[in-house]
């Protein structure tokens, strides 16, 4: 099972709660992932909070670049990436 979100700079701040929900569930994903528009975060990790740079460090998180589809980024980059 993957989790598959987005989000964008407003919320970058307190993206930690989704995430901590997400890793509190009594089932497990295989892999969480997070979908960031390359053109809003121009600076790509340096523009990321710690604490979600400490949740990719520990490998609780993969952090993809993509362009920018809104909230569609979601879904599409996954079904993409999970055809290769």
């Amino acid at each position: 099972m993957i989790v598959s979100l987005t989000s964008y700079p407003a919320r970058m701040e307190t993206i930690h709660q989704c995430l901590d929900s997400i890793y509190a569930q009594s089932m497990q994903p295989d892999k969480v992932v997070l979908w960031l528009a390359e053109e809003q975060f121009p600076n790509r990790e340096k523009d990321l909070p710690d604490r979600l740079l400490e949740d990719l460090d520990a490998g609780k998180i993969e952090v993809f670049w993509c362009d920018d589809l809104g909230s569609h980024k979601k879904y599409f980059y996954t079904m993409q990436w999970k055809k290769q």
